[in-house]
């Protein structure tokens, strides 16, 4: 049908096999009259054979560029390329859908051909080791690569890039939209499978409704054909009428027959059907708009005149020839003769490719995707020959003994689990068209978000990507208003105010927790990092951004529930009736009615499913080992846990740490109920932020868990934090002596020119500030904010180093890559120097679209005047994370203080960031009420009910007076003015409610990275006798024992996870003296 395989003299093997391409198809189509063909341009981008690992080197993938329409909007459109070679006429015919609508919005136009197809070829030949880099990751960093470097070389300003793409292309793009959403503002995914089951028995059936919507009569001729086939082929006198009257090449007498055969001739038969099908109506060239569709097919089998079963199968294939001459009108039919075929490891020029593209489709069929379409389906008209098995066989014989069904079995599975299914897609600003006469729309998703801008919708009567090719007269009356509600969609893209939109996404992709980066684009006008929090949070940054935002992820996540559970306002006033609901999610997997329960702490960002679907998680494999529930508790005022619709100072005066472990309390006493755990031992976990509010519900709240752990943790509540320099300081130190003193003096340097006109000139220059130092304006607030910023920069990567959240910090974010940036500047260039600590940072975390890819087109923050007012807007965002961010700054103001100055005296930052810095940020972010009075006095309040690092305690009461009960903690109960009877080791003590009992904590470990800033604020007295353990992990970043393992991590983590679990088993195991304390 499209050319491949003619040395077989077969027109059916390329659907035979399940080829899904538009491209290959409208690739035979007539070309359009010269005259009217656009020109286009063809050149080649370098691209890294593995995006995980550039040191293997580069290749040069084929790129065409049709700039006819471009009127200099930065207006893009792009067509994804798929197994096939890329045909020219996808930017050449100006009748093509996509290319109507570039002349009408003024886009450029590209096509990217897919690595491994046509003449974009990583390695010369497509040996199985070579087709390991043949994967849908790399083909996506291709197209992600290949849009930053089109930005870079013709110079688009925010560029509007829209993608196109139609079957396993239209699930690429559907992907992309997923995995880039900062690279593009919309994407047109056409008949885009988004479900790739292994056995994909489904295909056959959506093809006999389809015939039996045409025509009943055909349907059942066909499935009397194909029976009586059957029936023959297991007789030699069968066979040879088979052989005869089907024309099969060779005939079954001319083979040593195994069932095999039998099986490879019902794919070809069954393949004849699929080119029928699957490309019915539409119009991708003459021979669809002729006549080519199932109706003329079922005239022929209808009409055909003979009463022979046989012949009248011979009639539809004689029917096909008539489209698809063939020199002899036999029929393929030797198995071997194919595999041979696909085994060859070159790429042969001179039939166009079309066998390599047969041979890369079956690998991306063998390596990820599945999609093998078989008969399993039960009675259907096509048989019962067609099993999983015959395509198994083929995936081992095509490429070698290692691909075999544990493999294909195994790979498909993780790359469902990654990338999700179809059901679960969410994004944002995308359009997924399908027609119902298609075998691969059971794959697509046909849920519509109207809010997010997702619209799928099934086209009637429509085929595969009928929607992608030029209007015709007598196409199925749907596809007119689909390409116009397609286009109604592509509109709002593209004339959407932000270039860059925000994903939600309910996928795979991207999805489990995995090394595939995604880079958070931030804010354009503030800092990447502030107070101490990178966008994201303190734990979810990276690793939450990794794979989108938390809505999106539950598809990789199948197991983890999610629910509301309704929460008093203010826990501290019963008087107060107003409740709210806040999110919770929960995994039971590996619960094994144990009546043990782990909890992950929520904290200043939206929580992700990852961190309970994900079984490599630290808390997650204890969860395994101990037959856990495992739950996970959204802290409010963050994500969708919002006590108010809005986030006014006055609705944040309840967002508190108190109000925060009281919710805590509350959710574990709802669970036990709601779940019947009977004497529930319950372990918190969390980290950072989160850390600290585990450590003080131990204290607090010990009768309601067994033990606590509290990674990161920062329990000494300082206000002035001038300590996190001093470790910034110490680990660029101790990490290279040149790179310390050469930042040292390229500060100093700055600060000593920032004081003139001239120098601030430079600093313009060299930084690209937006906006730029103006003499009219500056003021000793515009400095320091600059200098707060640049101080941030090293923030940012020491405060992860090494702590394997995600691929970035597995690989070179890290402070060892700083410093080489540093020192391979010039020594006397300090505004060199610094700027590549900025250029190597922006790497990682542009701040726009147009700065990805070409980080010396990026600026920097330069303005304290948009921190508040971005920060200062009390509505939550559609990502939540500035919302997250000002939620950040309140705890910070209003409690726990931790405010990152340069104060501790000498400095390599010097001496621009002082506290007043943040004080004044306070005010200005939350109302003229939150002055350094009010800020100070309730960081002391903190400071003393929670004891600080020194002091890590738990009371019962919040009065006066203390008593001490031996090692023993008491709680406060939840009436007031009464005596209540406790019994401790067997003696009863009456205690008032206005007495305050100090006491050790017990049952907690709390660890620490030792170059972690933080861990200047973390407790390091330990007390044996109660469990109170510290841990300070040399050569570990923040947080970094929660997150799963990872090839080179420092040495230091894996003996301090098992410490962590050793701990964490002996609270399952004792019976907790605090838990065994009774209120009469």
């Amino acid at each position: 049908m499209n050319g491949r395989c003619r040395t077989q003299g077969s027109m059916f093997v390329a659907v035979a096999l399940g080829s899904t391409g538009t491209h290959q198809w409208y690739g035979n189509a007539p070309e359009a009259p010269k005259e009217t063909m656009l020109a286009v341009e063809t050149f080649y981008v370098t691209q890294p054979i593995d995006h995980k690992n550039p040191s293997l080197g580069t290749w040069q993938q084929r790129v065409q560029y049709n700039p006819t329409f471009y009127r200099n909007e930065s207006l893009i459109f792009l067509m994804i390329g798929g197994e096939s070679p890329a045909a020219e006429k996808w930017v050449a015919n100006p009748n093509i859908t996509y290319l109507i609508w570039a002349k009408k919005y003024g886009a450029a136009v590209f096509q990217l051909e897919h690595r491994f197809f046509g003449n974009s070829r990583p390695y010369n030949d497509m040996k199985t080791s070579s087709l390991k880099y043949c994967t849908v990751d790399q083909a996506l960093e291709d197209l992600a690569s290949f849009i930053r470097q089109m930005n870079q070389k013709y110079g688009y300003v925010n560029p509007k890039w829209v993608t196109f793409g139609g079957s396993y292309p239209g699930a690429l793009n559907a992907w992309f939209r997923a995995r880039y959403p900062d690279l593009t503002v919309g994407a047109v995914a056409s008949s885009a499978p988004l479900t790739f089951l292994l056995d994909y028995y489904a295909y056959p059936m959506v093809m006999e409704n389809v015939l039996r919507e045409t025509d009943t009569n055909c349907r059942d001729k066909v499935g009397n054909s194909i029976t009586v086939i059957l029936s023959k082929a297991l007789t030699e006198a069968g066979r040879k009428e088979l052989s005869e009257k089907l024309k099969l090449k060779p005939a079954f007498n001319e083979t040593t027959l195994v069932v095999r055969d039998l099986q490879n001739m019902m794919a070809y038969l069954f393949g004849a059907f699929q080119g029928i099908v699957q490309y019915t109506y539409d119009g991708k060239n003459s021979i669809t708009m002729g006549g080519f569709n199932v109706r003329n097919m079922c005239t022929a089998i209808t009409n055909a005149p003979t009463s022979d079963p046989v012949l009248q199968m011979r009639a539809i294939i004689d029917w096909i020839y008539t489209f698809y001459p063939s020199d002899n009108g036999t029929l393929a039919n030797s198995y071997s003769g194919l595999i041979d075929i696909l085994k060859n490891t070159t790429f042969d020029d001179e039939n166009g490719n079309e066998n390599a593209a047969l041979r890369g489709w079956m690998w991306l069929c063998c390596n990820e995707l599945g999609v093998l379409q078989t008969t399993d389906q039960g009675r259907n008209i096509f048989g019962n020959m067609l099993p999983l098995n015959y395509y198994v066989d083929m995936c081992t014989d095509i490429f070698g003994e290692s691909v075999n069904i544990v493999s294909i079995r195994d790979n498909n599975l993780a790359f469902r689990s990654k990338y999700g299914d179809a059901k679960y897609y969410k994004a944002k600003n995308i359009v997924l068209p399908n027609g119902s006469f298609d075998p691969w729309y059971p794959l697509g998703t046909y849920i519509s978000y109207p809010e997010l801008h997702q619209k799928a919708f099934l086209i009637s009567g429509a085929a595969h990507c009928a929607d992608m090719y030029p209007a015709w007269e007598g196409e199925p009356e749907a596809l007119a208003p689909a390409r116009a509600e397609i286009e109604k969609e592509l509109e709002y893209f593209i004339t959407a105010t932000m270039a860059t939109v925000a994903l939600t996404l309910l996928l795979l992709v991207l999805l489990a927790l995995s090394t595939d980066a995604y880079i958070h684009l931030r804010h354009p006008n503030l800092p990447h990092f502030l107070m101490g929090r990178p966008p994201g949070g303190f734990l979810e940054s990276g690793y939450h951004n990794a794979v989108g935002r938390s809505a999106s992820v539950k598809l990789a996540f199948p197991e983890v529930q999610e629910f509301y559970i309704t929460q008093v306002l203010d826990h501290l006033n019963s008087s107060d009736a107003r409740t709210w609901q806040q999110r919770v999610q929960y995994n039971p997997q590996f619960y094994n009615n144990s009546n043990i329960a782990f909890v992950m702490i929520g904290g200043e960002s939206m929580i992700a499913e990852k961190w309970l679907g994900n079984v490599n998680v630290s808390m997650m494999k204890m969860a395994k080992k101990f037959g856990a529930a495992a739950f996970h508790l959204e802290h409010r005022f963050f994500g969708q846990s919002r006590p108010f619709p809005t986030m006014t100072t006055e609705a944040l005066a309840y967002c508190t740490t108190e109000q925060a472990l009281a919710d805590l309390a509350e959710f574990i006493r709802q669970m036990n109920i709601k779940y019947n755990f009977k004497n529930a031992r319950w372990v918190t976990f969390g980290g950072s932020y989160p850390g600290s509010l585990s450590a003080w519900f131990r204290s607090k709240y010990p009768e309601l868990s067994v033990g606590a752990v509290a990674s990161s943790a920062p329990l000494n509540l300082k206000l002035d934090f001038y300590e996190y320099s001093m470790v910034v300081e110490q680990v660029l130190n101790e990490t290279d002596p040149v790179c310390h003193d050469q930042v040292r003096d390229a500060i100093a340097h700055i600060q000593k020119i920032m004081l003139t006109t001239a120098g601030r000139q430079q600093l313009n220059q060299a930084f690209n500030l937006q906006p730029p130092f103006d003499d009219s304006n500056i003021t000793p607030l515009s400095l320091q904010n600059f200098m707060s910023n640049l101080y941030g920069m090293f923030q940012g990567v020491v405060q992860y180093t090494y702590d394997g959240r995600d691929q970035f910090t597995m690989g070179d974010l890290n402070v060892r890559k700083l410093c080489d940036a540093v020192t391979k500047m010039p020594a006397n260039k300090p505004l060199q120097q610094i700027r590549a600590v900025m250029d190597f940072l922006n790497t990682f975390y542009p701040h726009t679209g147009s700065c990805v890819g070409n980080v010396s087109t990026c600026t920097f923050a330069n303005s304290y005047d948009e921190i508040i007012k971005v920060y200062g807007n009390v509505t939550y965002d559609e990502s939540t994370d500035i919302a997250a961010w000002r939620g950040w700054m309140w705890l910070c103001c209003n409690e726990i203080g931790f405010l990152q100055t340069t104060d501790g005296g000498k400095n390599i930052f010097g001496e621009m960031v002082p506290l007043n810095f943040y004080v004044d940020m306070c005010t200005d972010l939350f109302g003229p009420t939150v002055k350094i009075d009010q800020i100070a006095s309730r960081n002391d309040i903190a400071q003393e009910y929670y004891g600080g690092a020194d002091h890590y305690k738990v009371s019962v009461s919040d009065a006066a007076c203390a008593v001490v009960l031996s090692s023993f903690l008491l709680r406060r109960a939840p009436s007031s003015n009464v005596f209540h009877k406790v019994s401790v080791n067997g003696a009863v003590v009456t205690v008032a409610e206005t007495v305050l009992v100090y006491v050790k904590a017990t049952n907690v470990i709390l660890p620490n990275g030792s170059l972690d800033p933080w861990h200047a604020l973390g407790t390091y007295i330990e007390d044996k006798p109660t469990h109170k353990i510290p841990l300070l992990i040399n050569g570990t970043a923040h947080c970094a024992d929660m997150y799963p393992a990872y090839p080179n991590e420092p040495k230091a983590l894996e003996a301090a996870r098992q410490t962590i679990e050793d701990e964490v088993a002996y609270y399952i195991q004792q019976s907790d003296l605090f838990r065994n304390s009774q209120f009469h």
